[in-house]
């Protein structure tokens, strides 16, 4: 299929929240898409039971936030903190949406949080969150990994701070979905109003400047400012590099391209936003 025949269509934008100031940016982010697509914002807030489960073991213990002294866990009080959290996102979303003028629903659930995500996942078009949410590490969280690997839909993911800007790039290949991503990738230029890079991967030069052809043809027939280059079989590491310092990365997430490891690898090396087409 030419990627002039892709029609990207997102009506329903879900943002997973959590305490972290970053699922705040995630909220910022997603309220800006809903309202240059007219999607509708919608917010999960999961009240973690593996965390709650813990606090039931007789040694689960806390340090006071102004003690700095180490008290029992009780569960009672772990649940009226996970309302008062929520009743927090709310506020968030509600200022958020008001801000950009969109309609929004908000939901908590309580069960594993990569679980209940993905489950809520089914029924949006696009879901935004996170890299790394409550973890203090670099590395990619548990919940994003599992997401990536076993999700569904359109996956934003988002780096601490992470703003759309431009240039939007795509990695456009032999996949399936590389007519998609070449026509959501545009979708975002337009919306920010800016120029497209498209990064043409392939496994030697001549199938490279096959690809390059069809690409142009596209920017061409769309009237889509934009880039093109080619990489030949391209390492992670080299890919990382050569998106630094542009705007959002959209890729297919296909076995075909990037295996789970390679793409959870790539996601966690770049400081782009990644935007993940299936």
């Amino acid at each position: 299929m030419n990627a002039k025949d892709e029609k990207v269509t997102i009506r329903r934008i879900l943002v997973a929240m959590d305490p972290s100031y970053r699922s705040v940016g995630a909220l910022e982010v997603a309220a800006e898409l809903a309202s240059r697509l007219g999607a509708e914002l919608n917010a999960l807030f999961v009240e973690d039971v593996d965390l709650l489960h813990l606090a039931q073991l007789p040694f689960a213990t806390e340090i006071g936030s102004r003690s700095c002294c180490l008290r029992p866990v009780r569960v009672e009080e772990l649940e009226r903190q996970m309302r008062a959290q929520a009743e927090e996102m709310r506020r968030a979303l509600a200022a958020a949406a008001d801000r950009s003028g969109v309609s929004w629903t908000f939901r908590v659930s309580r069960g594993p949080v990569a679980t209940e995500i993905l489950m809520a996942s089914m029924d949006a078009d696009l879901v935004v969150l996170g890299k790394r949410g409550w973890s203090l590490s670099r590395r990619l969280g548990s919940t994003v990994r599992f997401i990536i690997t076993r999700g569904r839909g359109m996956a934003l993911v988002l780096q601490e701070g992470g703003k759309l800007k431009v240039p939007v790039v795509a990695i456009y290949n032999n996949s399936e979905n590389a007519g998609k991503v070449l026509e959501t990738a545009a979708t975002l230029a337009d919306m920010k109003e800016g120029k497209l890079m498209v990064l043409v991967i392939a496994p030697d030069h001549e199938t490279g400047a096959e690809l390059e052809a069809r690409a142009a043809g596209y920017l061409n027939g769309r009237r889509v400012e934009g880039v093109i280059s080619v990489l030949v079989r391209p390492g992670i590491a080299m890919l990382a590099h050569t998106v630094r310092g542009m705007g959002p990365v959209v890729l297919p997430c296909e076995q075909t391209f990037l295996c789970s490891d390679d793409l959870c690898d790539l996601v966690n090396r770049t400081e782009n936003p990644v935007l993940l087409i299936r």
